[in-house]
């Protein structure tokens, strides 16, 4: 598997949004981690990078961690990374049953890149 390592320094949106990697999750400067461990836990949220994981298993790999934020009743937000436009995903998110109006969605390209999309629960 590759390796994937997740910079604590994110765009400006995802800082104006409050989310800031915890240190002690951090990898960088340390060495890396395996695809499979590229989850962090943000601030008050979750990180994924989804940049070296399988195209086909992404998409699932999100919306199963969504379906168990509205299950279990989660008000945190999440951040994936990816490597391409993740416009689709918000898309998707207003469109499914399960998660249609419970989050916002906002994306950004950050200057290295990468796209960053911010999924965060509205307030109810």
């Amino acid at each position: 598997m590759g390796h994937v390592c997740m910079a604590s320094a994110y765009d400006l949106s995802t800082r104006q949004a409050g989310i800031r990697l915890d240190p002690s999750n951090s990898p960088c400067g340390g060495g890396s981690r395996e695809v499979g461990d590229s989850v962090a836990h943000a601030a008050n949220g979750l990180v994924m990078d989804l940049r070296g994981v399988t195209p086909s298993v992404r998409r699932p790999l999100v919306f199963a961690v969504v379906d168990k934020m509205v299950d279990v009743e989660c008000d945190d937000s999440m951040v994936v990374i990816c490597d391409h436009d993740p416009s689709g995903l918000g898309y998707q998110l207003d469109l499914r049953r399960e998660s249609r109006g419970l989050f916002e969605f906002d994306c950004d390209q950050r200057l290295d890149g990468a796209w960053v999309a911010l999924i965060r629960r509205r307030l109810r």
